[in-house]
């Protein structure tokens, strides 16, 4: 769903001490409150700093320097949500959603991946090429039934490494019966994806010239 005035109220209200700066005798300090909309619209649009000057009246040397720092803040207050499943029970729950919402058993997530077109790192030869033909960043990100994020990452090139148990090996649920009209099968738990190969433990994602 799209974020309400009630989401913005409580992101505000959580990192607007940490982006508030003091007002000096030559000027008063940006807002915590612009701050916050400066980059949220940065966030959802990918709008250049240049453009955001002309549409907020904000300079755009300001904003390459608070959006940084807003974006720091956001991460430390909104840890806590998005939270990798722990124990095989857990798992079991975001697996029951997709049952109950879907009729799709033994999902445990469903991932997809973009990319966010970058300009080519030096001396980065073609890592961070990708088979649309520009250089880009891959942002990663696997959801529950609810499309509520259970694990993200930004930053990572083209074949991609996903640890779904960093620290137990045995953290997802065993494979268990399955009953589809006459059959009664035992089926792995699985996340549901597009290019995608999955094992029990780890996931990896192939360029599509990989594919043949």
């Amino acid at each position: 769903r799209y974020p309400s005035v009630i989401d913005f109220d409580y992101l505000l209200e959580q990192i607007g001490p940490k982006i508030s700066k003091t007002d000096t005798n030559m000027r008063k300090s940006l807002s915590a409150k612009d701050k916050l909309i400066v980059t949220l619209r940065f966030l959802a649009t990918g709008d250049n700093y240049k453009t955001l000057e002309y549409t907020f009246r904000i300079s755009a040397q300001s904003i390459g320097i608070f959006i940084p720092e807003v974006c720091d803040s956001l991460i430390e207050v909104l840890r806590d949500f998005v939270k990798l499943p722990t124990c095989p029970d857990e798992w079991l729950k975001v697996a029951q959603g997709f049952q109950e919402k879907y009729n799709f058993p033994h999902v445990l997530g469903a991932i997809d991946g973009k990319h966010v077109a970058i300009k080519a790192p030096p001396h980065s030869g073609t890592d961070y090429f990708n088979y649309k033909i520009f250089f880009s960043l891959v942002l990663l990100r696997v959801v529950d039934s609810k499309s509520n994020f259970i694990y993200a990452d930004v930053g990572i090139l083209s074949q991609v490494y996903v640890d779904l148990c960093p620290n137990n090996d045995y953290c997802l649920p065993s494979s268990s019966h399955l009953s589809v009209h006459f059959w009664n099968l035992t089926v792995q738990f699985h996340i549901i994806a597009k290019i995608f190969v999955i094992s029990k433990v780890k996931l990896t994602h192939f360029n599509r010239d990989q594919c043949y």
